[in-house]
C-alpha cells in the first residue's frame, strides 16, 4: 500500500497547492529585492558629515579658503564670490575654515576665520559672514 495523493482530476494538485507555488516565488523575488536594497550603500545624512559653506559679503570678488574636509583631509580651494550670498556647493568642510579675500582686479586684502560644524541637523549649509 502506497501513500495516496491528494490531487484534483486531471493530475494537479489540491488547491492550496496552486497557491503555494505562486507565494513562493513571490517570496523569492521580494527576499532578492529586499537584499539588493540592503546591500545598497545609503546617501550620507543632511548635515551629518560636514557642511557645504555660503559665503556672505559686500566687498570680496573671489575667496580661496582652505580648511578640513567632512574627512578629516586638508583642502584648499579658489572660489568666484560675485555677489553678497555665494554658495559653494560640492565642498565640504567641518572645522575651522580660513576664508582669504580678494578684490575684482585679485589683490588680497583680509583674512577672516569661519567655525564650520560637523554635525547641523537642520541643514547641509553654513553660512560664514565675512564681514567685509
Amino acid at each position: 500500500m502506497g501513500i495516496k495523493e491528494d490531487r484534483e482530476p486531471g493530475g494537479r494538485k489540491g488547491r492550496l497547492g496552486r497557491w503555494l507555488r505562486p507565494l513562493g516565488a513571490l517570496g523569492l523575488v521580494t527576499a532578492v529585492l529586499g537584499a539588493l536594497l540592503l546591500s545598497t550603500p545609503t546617501p550620507a545624512r543632511a548635515g551629518w558629515n560636514g557642511q557645504q559653506v555660503i559665503i556672505t559679503g559686500a566687498r570680496e570678488y573671489s575667496v580661496h579658503i582652505c580648511g578640513l574636509t567632512n574627512n578629516g583631509g586638508p583642502q584648499c580651494g579658489w572660489f568666484t564670490t560675485p555677489s553678497y550670498t555665494n554658495p559653494i556647493g560640492g565642498w565640504w568642510w567641518a572645522g575651522v575654515i580660513t576664508i582669504d579675500g580678494y578684490d575684482i582686479w585679485g589683490n588680497y586684502f583680509a583674512t577672516v576665520t569661519c567655525w564650520v560644524p560637523g554635525v547641523n541637523p537642520t541643514s547641509d549649509w553654513w553660512t560664514c559672514n565675512t564681514g567685509w
